[in-house]
């Protein structure tokens, strides 16, 4: 699959499809620096600056799981971090962006040659 989507996309779309996956809680990568990094360099973020987000981050959510609230969804994530938003800029981005893309990209046909 990933194979196919570096066939069919840029390396720009395919690091902001990455980045997108790792945003969702129930992904391998969710919250993987190195699955955020080409979002962030994409967008001008620089690696110290998402270290410190993915940082503060990880220990936001690791209080919010001992008060009982799970983070299950992208839409969940960004309504978590509304509050928060002048100090996440690029994962509230991200998280904003991520119900977007499941939205606007369109299902292609699948062809066996």
């Amino acid at each position: 699959m990933l194979n196919e989507l570096n066939r069919r996309f840029s390396f720009d779309a395919c690091s902001v499809l990455m980045g997108a996956s790792a945003l969702n809680s129930k992904h391998s990568t969710f919250l993987d620096k190195q699955a955020l990094l080409g979002v962030a360099a994409n967008y001008g973020v620089a690696s110290d600056d998402l270290a410190v987000e993915d940082h503060q981050l990880n220990r936001l959510i690791a209080k919010k799981k001992d008060k009982g609230q799970d983070i299950f969804t992208p839409l969940e994530l960004a309504t978590m971090l509304e509050p928060y938003k002048d100090a996440f800029i690029f994962t509230n981005l991200c998280a904003s962006l991520r119900p977007c893309l499941s939205v606007q990209l369109p299902v292609r046909e699948v062809s066996h040659v």
